[in-house]
Parts: C-alpha cells; structure tokens; sequence
C-alpha cells in the first residue's frame, strides 16, 4: 500500500510541477511528508491497540482456565510440547478408508486370500489322509505365506479407523477396543496356532475365517455391481443380477463345504458310505460307475462328484437313497443336511416371489397412473369444443407409462 500511495504522489507531483511556483512546490512537498507522517503514526496506534486488545484477551481466557480450575470443573489444560508430539505420531499411526493410497490393494489381496482359502481348506481336510492328495498337495510354504499375510492384516487393523455415528473414529484405543471386539479372537486363532504350533496339528481351526465371509462376498458383490453399471444397465436389473450372483455364490459355497464335511466323516470311520462304495454294494451303488463295480477312494475326483451329488440331492429332494450314511455320526450329519435344505428351498422361493411381486407391484403402480391420466383427458376433452386426436392421446398415455418406469429403474 505505501507503494502505490508513493507511485499515485510521484505522478501527481510530475504532472502539477509544471504548473507550479517555487513556493508551492515547496509547501506541497513538506504538506505530503506531513501526510506521510501522519499515516505511518495512525498504523503504528492501530498495530498497538490490536496487540494490546489480543494481550488482554489472553491474559483473561487464563485467569478464567485458573477459577475453573480451583473450582474443582474439568478444564482441559493446554498440552505441552511433548503431548503434542505424541498426538500427532498417534494420528499418523491411524489409517483411514478413502484417503489411504494402499490400503484398498492391501484389501484385494486379503479378500482373495481368504476366498482362496474358502475353496482350498475345506478340499485339504477333506482329502489330506489320502495317499493320492499326499503326493500333489502343494507345498507348506503356501500356507505360511497365507498366514502371514493374516497376520499382517491383524496389525493393520490394530489401526484402521472405523466409522462411529458417521464418522471416522481417530481415536487409537477405540479402534483397538473395537477390533478386539470383533474379529480378534478369530484371526488370533486362526492364524497364530497353526504358525507357532504347526500346520498339519490346527488347520481345521482355519475354517474360523468364515467370519469374514459376508465381508469378502460382499465386495464380489459391489465389484460385479460396479461392471454392470458400466455397460449402462439400469439400476433395477442391477439388483436383481446381482442378487442373483449372490444366492449361486452363496450355494455354490455351501455345497463345497458340505461336500467336503461329507468326505471327511466318510475318511475318519471304517465302515462309511465311502467304504461301501468302495466295495461296490449293489444296494448302495446301484450296480456299476465309471470304474466298474465300486468306487476307488484314492481317485479323490470321483469322491468330490459323488460327494457333491450327495449334498444337492440332500438339500433339493432329501436324497435318492442311492447314497446314504452307515454310521452314527453320517446319519446326524445326513438329517442337518436335510433340514438345511428345508430352508434352503424356503428361501429360494421366498426369493423368487419377491422378484416375480416387485415386477407386479411397480406394473400396478403405472397401471393405476394410467388410469388417473385417461379420467383427467376425459374431463379435459369434454370442456374443450373439439375433441383430442386419438394419436395425442395415446401418446399422453405411453408417456406417462414410461415415466413412472423410467423413475422406478433409474
């Protein structure tokens, strides 16, 4: 600012000394220097009286922390230097969804890792004391590999914020709390026993990852969403594939973990309804398979399909009777199977009538628009002299249909 006030005088003094005696250059000269002057002692009193005022406010904010204080309130008192610092490391410590840079491909390769591990484990108990799995099972390394990475996303959520009341919660002893809470006690124990304790005593305790299976599935879900809006599908039809890749997800799943439950109460007995096979009863095997007359149960292929037969026969008409259980423990697991498919069948047509009703229920809704919109023309035509052409009527009414869908699906 004194810049320009210098720059404005300096052309101004050019332009008027032509004009002017020596005498009022003069004067003129010592009234601007007075004016200088004068200016400078005002911003010098305005700079003053501002500290002064931002002294006195402080001096007064303290000795009010002070009477609460002796009063006994909780003030909270100013952090030293040192607190600060450790504050601030703690908040770099947390890492946030949606502003970290890595965290989301830290994600993709824990969901994979876990949805490999939900096709593989259940295979591996069910097949392990074969002697033909014993030769082409893969090396152990691979499940080291798979607990480490497990391990190492128990520390990253030690400090990942969560959101509380729609926020991120950056509090570091409410994320421990929270994932203490959660799903602690099931990566601990899924992980760290078969590290420390090996692999072949405590594999079975890797099925406790299932906890996360909702979460894995559902970013399977959000992703195939995600694709399907990219090739321009409407929101409605969206939903609906999607929830029909779910459900065959879903089944999918359940079927290979039954089957492979299936398998391994057939290995731990020696008279199984793998041991009938085996010996070809016609009764139970019906006469001849693949291999002739019986089933071999080292060809752990065929085991896996008769398994699986067994499972969707079960849980979708409660079985043929041409496999069944021979032991205790094949005819408990053999009844929850069939009770699972009563509630599988349930939901698949509860399912499917809320996809059949929503169709219905939205061609109601234009139905019953449509009827409003032909009342209104009709009132409309009989006030006017001459009447709507047939072709503007029913373009009002195809109109009006195709709002009411194109707001329900988009």
């Amino acid at each position: 600012m004194n810049l320009s006030m210098d720059a404005n005088s300096s052309i101004n003094e050019e332009e008027e000394e032509s004009n002017l005696t020596p005498e009022q250059r003069a004067r003129a000269k010592a009234n601007w220097a007075k004016l200088r002057i004068h200016i400078k002692a005002m911003r010098f009193t305005d700079n003053y009286l501002v500290r002064a005022l931002d002294e006195e406010n402080e001096n007064k904010i303290e000795n009010m922390q002070v009477e609460e204080i002796e009063r006994g309130t909780n003030v909270a008192k100013p952090l030293d230097q040192q607190e600060r610092k450790t504050k601030t490391c703690t908040q770099n410590l947390i890492i946030t969804p949606g502003e970290s840079s890595w965290l989301g491909m830290w994600l993709f390769i824990w969901h994979s890792t876990l949805l490999w591990g939900y096709v593989y484990d259940p295979y591996y108990l069910a097949f392990h004391k074969s002697e033909t799995f014993k030769e082409e099972k893969p090396s152990i390394a691979i499940f080291i590999v798979v607990d480490i990475i497990m391990l190492v996303n128990m520390i990253i959520s030690c400090f990942t914020s969560f959101q509380k009341e729609l926020q991120w919660s950056n509090s570091l002893l409410e994320i421990l709390c929270h994932y203490i809470k959660g799903a602690f006690i099931v990566d601990s124990l899924s992980t760290l026993l078969p590290l420390i304790y090996g692999q072949e005593s405590y594999f079975a305790v890797k099925l406790l990852r299932m906890y996360h299976v909702r979460v894995v599935y559902g970013q399977i879900s959000d992703l195939v969403s995600l694709i399907l809006q990219k090739m321009g599908l409407t929101k409605s039809n969206v939903e609906k594939i999607s929830f029909i890749i779910n459900l065959i997800i879903y089944m999918f799943s359940a079927i290979h973990i039954l089957g492979c439950s299936w398998i391994y109460i057939g290995r731990e007995s020696s008279c199984s309804w793998m041991k009938q096979l085996n010996e070809g009863d016609p009764a139970s095997v019906g006469g001849c398979t693949d291999n002739g007359i019986g089933v071999d149960i080292e060809n752990n292929t065929q085991i896996y399909v008769t398994s699986v037969y067994w499972v969707i026969t079960t849980l979708t008409t409660v079985g043929y009777g041409d496999y069944k259980g021979y032991t205790s423990g094949e005819y408990m697991f053999q009844m929850v199977v069939e009770f699972l498919g009563i509630g599988v069948f349930s939901y698949l047509m509860g399912s499917i009538n809320d996809l059949v009703s929503s169709e219905t229920t939205l061609q109601d809704i234009i139905d019953e628009r449509t009827e409003d919109v032909e009342s209104w023309l009709r009132k409309l035509e009989k006030s006017r002299t001459k009447n709507f052409s047939k072709q503007l009527y029913d373009s009002v009414k195809e109109y009006t249909a195709k709002s009411y869908h194109f707001d329900y699906y988009q």
